[in-house]
């Protein structure tokens, strides 16, 4: 858990892109063979090379063993980051990618905590320190092994590197085994091919994008607004930088912080409420104001604690849990209505001010106690709330999502996830699943079929580094990889990072500095995704072959498409893309972000066709942006009929844009196991998944504006609609 985050709310070279005609489509990815480079199991009956951080007593035991019959034994914890360690200079290399793997058990009696496996490095160019959270466990027990595994990658050369493993409990003792440390790429220095190929389907839809947000809370808004002398000029420059969608990353997602409309206790909870409010709100008033004018239509309340004379702590700091909830005595008083109309109330009052609040939370980090506004809750006690919280939502005749629980762990959301799910009577009220990607990185979907959010999250940091390719783990680059994956791997709906603008070391994008800002490559790592990824988006289907490449596509709404590719390595390579969804006469720009580039448009030329080759840099993000061109576009879509449960009727839409169609052709996947077992009115096949269909002539001709039944045809396997481009 970083946390340098909370403070308490204040007091008042151009890069060418060209046609390539008749590129071929990828093939599989390439295989790169792992190699361990390293284990530890302790069967020499010794601590091995293993050594104490903070003065930790190690030892070789067989009291417990994940196998063989040796583990590492860790006692004299008195801090958190205490725990056994080990030096990881000669054993992994700067930029390869690594999986870090081991077992950890508490010793006997001890409660159920979490297990953190960190890096400490030191860089060769800069001598700055960073500390890099590589994985964690949110619950280890006392009678079980747990395994921990998660990736890491060094972001370049260090003078000292050393892995440890640690918790946030400071005094709990563990046993660790099988440590094993597995190069899963090499790094880039290994002489990789100069070329590769990606495809790209862009009618091939995985989920939703809601957006891309932040929040000011915690008395930034304020802050921004000049409360420590930035000048209103600067303000607006400020302003144009995160939400412009134009000129800036173009953020369209505003989280609130709710805090103090009832500070004193009305005389108990069913006491009539005596709610306050200053129609500013630390200042977030302005900016949610601010930011409607920019465009932005999504608002997400969220409280990090009920008020302290509502909790069992009797303040709003340092955990406690809601009075009435399963578990609690709070002398009978039972506080989960008052406080569900307390969140309520919060709504309402920014409906007076012109805002509507879209999304509703009442919890922050539930499975975290900390010394500003915290409040914890169990599965039960989740479960339990949502389903007052839920009918007080819909009584108040507001258009709001309930949103829950912002895990500060996504393993952690998991779990409440799973709790709410399981419940049906509490999983009808909530809209969207959240988490945040401290603790644990949101790297795999969250198990419901609902919206999910990463909520939250910000880069270790503990130095201002506004470049894009050094400084350690809060770098552009770092950043552009941990939204890629978290898209690509946990397919949530929206990427929500901490702060917008703050102050300090922060890892935020921009830095106020009294009069002054700063900018890092952070906000144009972000904003390579946010500006030209809109509300409404799909992601789709995007592989590549190449190594140290990652991949990624998007559609928009208005029918404008978007690739985002990260070259991680230290040399160029070229891609030849096969685009499907796109067509000759459509315009491709190129922007490149790195240490010289901020989002730069470096490129622009028209497709001759679905085939193109792009040029990445070294260390870079590449974004390609096709426009949305009616004069050239189409679009499409099959449509069910009528369904049977064996089989099933459907039919093709072409819709024609600004300008005539004169020729259509269409290719889809299905999902499942369809299987066509006739069509008419069209030229096709189908190969797997895949269908293919073409005009016959008569039917190719589509006027400008009108929208056809071009074909249909006859099914088996389940009914299945699909949005495609043509």
């Amino acid at each position: 858990m970083q946390r340098s985050r909370f403070l308490a709310p204040f007091a008042v070279s151009a890069l060418a892109l060209t046609a390539a005609v008749g590129a071929a489509p990828p093939g599989a990815a390439q295989a790169q063979t792992p190699e361990v480079v390293f284990t530890g199991d302790f069967e020499s009956a010794s601590v091995e090379s293993w050594v104490s951080r903070g003065g930790v007593t190690l030892a070789a035991s067989a009291d417990q063993a994940s196998s063989g019959e040796y583990s590492l034994r860790t006692t004299g914890r008195t801090s958190g980051w205490n725990g056994p360690a080990h030096n990881m200079l000669d054993i992994v290399e700067p930029l390869g990618v690594y999986e870090f793997k081991l077992d950890v058990r508490l010793l006997e009696g001890a409660a159920d905590a979490p297990i953190q496996l960190t890096m400490q490095t030191t860089s060769e160019s800069t001598g700055e320190t960073t500390y890099n959270r590589i994985a964690g466990a949110d619950v280890v027990t006392d009678d079980a092994w747990t395994t921990v595994t998660g990736e890491y990658t060094p972001p370049e050369p260090a003078s000292q590197m050393q892995f440890y493993v640690e918790s946030t409990d400071p005094t709990v003792s563990y046993y660790i085994d099988a440590v094993a440390i597995t190069m899963l790429q090499p790094p880039p220095d290994v002489e990789l091919p100069a070329e590769g190929t990606a495809a790209i389907d862009f009618g091939a839809d995985h989920q939703r994008i809601d957006g891309f947000g932040f929040s000011q809370t915690f008395g930034r808004a304020e802050v921004m607004h000049g409360s420590q002398g930035l000048t209103p000029e600067h303000q607006r420059e400020v302003l144009d930088l995160l939400l412009d969608t134009e000129t800036g990353a173009g953020l369209s997602i505003l989280r609130l912080g709710v805090f103090g409309i009832q500070p004193e206790n009305p005389g108990g909870p069913d006491a009539e409420p005596d709610y306050i409010w200053d129609g500013e709100d630390f200042g977030q008033v302005w900016l949610a104001k601010e930011a409607q004018a920019y465009g932005v239509e999504r608002f997400y309340a969220d409280a990090w604690s009920a008020p302290g004379y509502m909790k069992t702590n009797d303040e709003a700091a340092n955990g406690g849990e809601l009075c009435g909830t399963p578990g609690t005595d709070c002398g009978g008083e039972d506080w989960r209505e008052a406080y569900a109309d307390y969140l309520v109330q919060y709504a309402k009052f920014y409906e007076e001010e012109g805002i509507g609040i879209t999304d509703l939370g009442f919890t922050n980090e539930p499975d975290f106690t900390a010394t500003y506004d915290s409040m914890r809750f169990t599965d039960a006690q989740i479960t339990d709330f949502v389903k007052v919280m839920g009918p007080a939502i819909e009584e108040s005749g507001l258009d709001m999502n309930l949103v829950c629980c912002d895990a500060a762990g996504w393993n952690r959301q998991i779990q409440y996830t799973n709790a709410i799910q399981a419940d049906p009577d509490a999983a009808r009220w909530v809209d969207i699943h959240s988490g945040h990607s401290y603790v644990s990185s949101a790297r795999s979907p969250l198990p419901t079929d609902n919206t999910t959010w990463m909520s939250e999250y910000a880069l270790a940091s503990n130095v201002w580094n506004e470049a894009w390719d050094a400084g350690g783990s809060n770098s552009g680059l770092a950043l552009a990889n941990d939204i890629h994956d978290t898209l690509t791997r946990a397919e949530v709906n929206a990427y929500i990072t901490w702060f917008g603008a703050s102050l300090g070391t922060t890892a935020a994008p921009i830095q106020l500095d009294g009069a002054d800002y700063h900018v890092s490559k952070r906000l144009w790592a972000t904003a390579a995704y946010s500006r030209f990824i809109r509300p409404d988006a799909h992601r789709t289907e995007a592989a590549t072959d190449a190594q140290l490449v990652k991949i990624s596509a998007y559609r928009n709404a208005d029918g404008s498409r978007v690739v985002n590719l990260i070259n991680n390595r230290d040399t160029a390579v070229t891609l030849d893309l096969a685009l499907t969804g796109a067509q000759a006469g459509e315009t491709i720009t190129t922007y490149r972000t790195d240490e010289e580039h901020a989002l730069e448009a470096t490129g622009q030329s028209t497709l001759t066709g679905p085939e193109a080759a792009v040029a990445l840099a070294p260390r870079s993000v590449t974004t390609l942006v096709i426009e949305a061109d009616d004069a050239v576009s189409c679009h499409a879509r099959i449509e069910v009929v009528a369904d049977w449960g064996s089989g099933w009727l459907g039919k093709a839409v072409v819709e024609a844009g600004d300008e005539p169609v004169d020729g259509w052709e269409l290719a889809w996947d299905f999902t499942s196991d369809q299987r066509i077992r006739h069509l008419w009115n069209a030229d096709w096949s189908q190969d797997g998944t895949t269908v293919t269909a073409a005009d016959v002539g008569w039917n190719a001709r589509i006027a400008a504006g009108a929208s056809r039944e071009v074909f249909g045809f006859l099914a088996t396997g389940p009914a299945e609609s699909v949005e495609l481009a043509c």
